[in-house]
């Protein structure tokens, strides 16, 4: 027994250590033996089944072979001309000649060792004429092969006894194999070729296959069976089990049920003894060869394996326990060395007085004791470390000219940042602006916590892969980051490698959140007071979002330009143009001259847009208000929610559109009959909504509806609206299409019809052409992301 602190501790892990891994060597090898042990029979058996397969399917082989070889044989000889001549003649005129024939008949059938000979009968005469020694056949084993069912003995291999001596105790036995073409009224072939084997060539081969058993002194024996399940072959010696499993397998029927070619071996009781029995259908013979083995074998073979299986089981077992106990010791050594430890540095009240607990019980409270402490400590800590990190990243970025040097060191030592401001490191600053942030800013105060914690981690993840970083949220729509390389780096495109790294944040926060970022990189330098410069040039970067729109990427070499150009006064010249642009009531020579100068306020430096920007804006409202004072009947013009909305364009396609808007508002001379036409075109707009699924809906469609001409109904659609009528409609079918593939996941050819567009390739053309992708790209998105942006 041992104390910590006030408390007892018994050395109960030890003995847990050694049961544990005494149970698990003891389960593991009883699983082992076990598997091994109920596998063994398994594994003997299929090992034999598959040497029986073998044997059994060489003897197959044969004996189909021999087939092939005697029905070729027979049909060669049906042909041959001498044969011919004897089968089919009407009458015996030369007896000398008809000997010739078969003397060369016996010719052909002499170099094969299992032919005994060839008879031919012909039907005519009812005479059988063999290659043997005599001319005639006298045997009546053969007249009742040809007169008794003739149709059931063709081309089949049947045994007869055939007595040639006169002696009937010694028949010969031949397996018979007959081939005709046709019968006679008499039932009679007439003519019939009969090629006679020697059954003995064939019982030669069982025996010695028999024989193999007998010299291991065990039955293993082979028979052959006829489609009736007669035995014909086996051991001359013991026939009488043969005769046993032939009358078992005929009596069940199974010689005439086995699928050709099948091999089926099962353990049967034969006389109350069990044997393996495996069969095997030939057929080409309509024969069935079957191997039957002593079982007892087998019994015998497996208790001696499941007896040595056992008692090294048991050997393991106890070798099991002597090294769990060697490693449980030897586990248990540095364990026990830190309770010593643990023992010696732990005060009083470490653990409750008088408690006995094991070495873990006891370690748990000292831990728990100690992790209080500890927590009380880093809460105290942790709860400004937030505010701390953005503060110090804030004022680097904002004050780092003024900052002292204590500052700097008291950030170096602290843990707060990762980031370290070393001599030599060349860093960069970095600006990353919410896309419309007005949208953005209109979620919960809730929904747009969480997206900037999602949107900060996820950018300083994928920057701190190549570079050391640190982010901080700038409120309103910006972060702000320091990225830091290593010396070394210099040499490398450092600006291009941020800019890779905000690309992946970039794509993945648009994938995932639907959220647009626009980013500025600073110009590179290592040092650290130039970090408040490096962020006011990034900042005015950002403005460039202005000229190169939503999503971009901005750095030093794309702003070269207009970073040289530092006037901020829209020149009097532009501002005239501008005027009499707009006055001279052209609307499309004043939309080029918008575009004019909207590219004129890009042009300056990007620190400049905001205020260039906004004297175009007065200027352009000064014209429009000018114009509709003079128009006999002046339109309702808010020029203050005008101002407002042009200057809350974040870039120059938003401003460009809005601004060419209320040129059209302004310069419009609204009589009655604008309001019809008006009125004309929102109801074809309406219709369009509601008709976009009709594949014939076009614009003389609409204007017949409408009791106006196409041409009218389709000029009027364009000057009110901006865009002609066929793209409007196919711009509503592209959305509507959109939705459908993103929120009723429809397949493409129900989307197709749905929004009245038959032609396929068409659709795919519209569609990517809106969203950048193939509808079925577009549907494999929606269902990963559950949004998609148009492009």
């Amino acid at each position: 027994m041992s104390e910590i602190g006030t408390g007892r501790t018994s050395k109960r892990f030890l003995w847990r250590l050694f049961v544990w891994f005494a149970l698990t060597s003891f389960a593991l090898v009883s699983f082992l033996s076990f598997f091994v042990y109920w596998n063994i029979e398994r594994i003997a058996l299929s090992n034999e089944r598959h040497n029986n397969n073998k044997i059994i399917g060489q003897l197959h082989n044969n004996i189909a072979s021999m087939y092939e070889t005697v029905k070729t044989m027979a049909n060669a000889i049906e042909y041959n001309n001498d044969a011919q001549s004897i089968l089919f003649a009407q009458k015996e005129e030369d007896i000398y000649e008809f000997i010739r024939k078969m003397n060369n008949l016996s010719l052909l059938i002499s170099y094969n060792p299992f032919l005994d000979s060839v008879l031919l009968y012909n039907g005519t005469l009812n005479q059988f004429y063999s290659t043997r020694n005599s001319l005639y056949e006298r045997s009546s084993a053969f007249a009742g092969l040809v007169l008794s069912q003739p149709l059931q003995n063709r081309m089949r291999f049947i045994p007869l006894n055939v007595d040639r001596t006169g002696d009937a105790s010694s028949p010969d036995q031949v397996l018979s194999f007959m081939m005709f073409e046709s019968l006679n009224r008499e039932d009679r072939p007439d003519g019939a070729v009969i090629v006679n084997i020697k059954s003995r060539w064939l019982q030669d081969n069982i025996n010695a296959l028999n024989s193999i058993g007998k010299e291991q002194n065990t039955l293993d024996r082979v028979y052959i069976l006829d489609g009736n399940g007669k035995l014909l072959f086996g051991d001359d010696a013991n026939d009488d089990i043969g005769q046993y499993v032939a009358a078992s397998l005929g009596s069940t029927g199974q010689t005439a049920d086995m699928a050709a070619g099948a091999v089926v071996s099962a353990k049967q009781t034969i006389r109350g003894q069990s044997y393996l029995v495996t069969t095997s259908p030939v057929p080409e013979a309509d024969w069935t060869i079957v191997k039957v083995q002593d079982y007892g074998i087998f019994d015998r073979y497996l208790d001696k394996i499941k007896t040595t299986v056992l008692s090294v089981a048991a050997v393991f077992l106890l070798l099991s326990l002597l090294v769990s106990l060697l490693i449980s010791r030897r586990v248990y050594r540095p364990f026990g060395n830190l309770v010593r430890e643990v023992k010696a540095l732990a005060g009083a009240g470490a653990v409750p007085e008088k408690a006995v607990m094991d070495e873990i019980q006891a370690l748990r409270a000292v831990y728990r004791r100690n992790e209080d402490e500890i927590h009380t400590i880093r809460q105290k800590e942790l709860s400004s470390r937030p505010a701390l990190k953005a503060y110090y990243v804030r004022r680097m970025l904002l004050d780092s000219r003024s900052m002292p040097e204590k500052l700097w060191e008291e950030i170096a030592a602290s843990d707060v940042l990762s980031i370290r401001i070393e001599a030599g490191a060349p860093h960069a600053a970095g600006v990353i602006r919410i896309d419309r942030f007005a949208a953005f800013n209109r979620l919960t105060q809730r929904d747009r916590e969480l997206y900037k914690f999602a949107m900060e981690n996820i950018i300083g993840e994928c920057l701190s892969r190549s570079f050391v970083c640190e982010i901080a949220d700038m409120k309103d729509d910006q972060f702000a980051f320091i990225a830091q390389a290593a010396p070394s780096d210099l040499a490398t495109d450092v600006i291009g490698a941020i800019g890779e790294a905000l690309s992946g944040a970039k794509q993945f926060i648009g994938d995932r959140f639907g959220l647009s970022l626009t980013a500025a990189i600073s110009s590179l330098s290592a040092d650290k007071a130039e970090l408040q410069l490096l962020y006011e040039e990034a900042l005015s970067r950002s403005n460039a979002r202005f000229a190169f729109g939503h999503g971009t990427i901005i750095t030093g070499a794309m702003t070269a330009d207009a970073e040289r150009h530092e006037s901020m006064e829209y020149t009097a010249l532009r501002e005239k143009q501008l005027a009499e642009s707009l006055k001279g009531g052209d609307p499309q020579t004043a939309e080029q001259e918008i575009e004019r100068g909207l590219q004129a306020v890009a042009a300056h430096h990007p620190r400049h847009h905001k205020q260039i920007y906004a004297q175009w804006v007065h200027l352009l409202l000064f014209v429009l208000q000018d114009i509709n004072r003079m128009k006999l009947e002046p339109a309702p013009f808010d020029a203050e929610a005008a101002a407002r909305d042009l200057l809350a364009c974040e870039t120059m396609a938003e401003a460009r559109q809005l601004s060419i808007g209320l040129i059209h508002a302004a310069t419009a001379n609204k009589t009655t009959r604008d309001v019809k036409h008006s009125l004309l075109v929102d109801a074809m707009k309406e219709m369009t909504d509601s008709r976009y699924a009709d594949p014939d809906w076009f614009l003389q469609e609409a204007a017949e509806l409408l009791k106006i001409s196409p041409a009218l109904a389709g000029k009027l659609f364009k000057e009110y609206t901006g865009v002609p009528f066929a793209e409007y409609v196919c711009e509503v079918r592209m959305t509507k299409a959109a939705a459908m593939l993103q929120e009723r996941h429809m397949s493409i050819a129900d989307v197709m019809a749905g929004v009245g567009i038959p032609n396929k390739s068409y659709f795919y053309r519209l569609f990517k052409k809106k969203y950048g992708v193939t509808p079925k790209e577009f549907a494999l998105k929606a269902s990963l992301t559950g949004h998609i942006a148009p492009k």
